[in-house]
């Protein structure tokens, strides 16, 4: 009877190991697959930021260039002013003396 007992607790040691072993290997492939997702994720927000990091360099280099253009244009304008500004200051001094020269 002891033999008999023996094997069949060998035996159920054994279902019983096969039982861990495929609870182990479910396990396994639950966290293999949950990784899986969380890599492709992580891929995906990598891919997205690449993105996201060209279009806004793109648009720092545009309105980089618009302020340059626009600094020459203010320091056209105030060129332009300057001249106004002696234009009016010659023509004020024209307007003083004929003036004096009248009066």
């Amino acid at each position: 009877m002891n033999a008999q007992r023996l094997s069949q607790i060998q035996e159920y040691e054994s279902r019983n190991n096969e039982d861990t072993h495929k609870l182990e290997v479910y396990e396994l492939r639950n966290q293999i697959a949950l990784l899986k997702s969380t890599s492709y994720d992580v891929k995906q927000l990598a891919i997205q930021h690449s993105t996201e990091r060209a279009a806004d360099q793109a648009k720092i280099n545009e309105l980089t260039q618009a302020n340059y253009n626009l600094k020459g244009d203010v320091a056209k304008l105030n060129e332009l002013n300057e001249q106004r500004r002696a234009d009016v200051e010659s023509l004020t001094q024209q307007v003083l003396s004929y003036f004096l020269a009248i009066f």
